[in-house]
């Protein structure tokens, strides 16, 4: 999984919809990661992650929620 200039091995899930991007990992450090990000309120972009198969998500995110193993994106909105 990586976004903008970070870069991190991860197991577990993604999947991505309309209403944003869930990610499902048991991974402490994936974890504090998106929680710090949602503590700074950082935008994500360039999301990407390797699950088998190569998949580029790319768009801007906000971290929504991280809570017991699920990190929840939602798109960004500029005003």
């Amino acid at each position: 999984m990586a976004h903008d200039k970070w870069e991190c091995a991860a197991s577990g899930s993604i999947a991505y919809s309309v209403k944003g991007v869930e990610i499902l990992t048991a991974d402490r450090p994936i974890q504090e990661h998106f929680r710090t990000l949602e503590a700074n309120r950082i935008i994500i972009t360039n999301l990407t992650a390797l699950n088998g198969t190569y998949v580029a998500i790319g768009g801007r995110y906000e971290v929504e929620q991280v809570e017991d193993g699920r990190i929840f994106l939602k798109p960004h909105r500029s005003f």
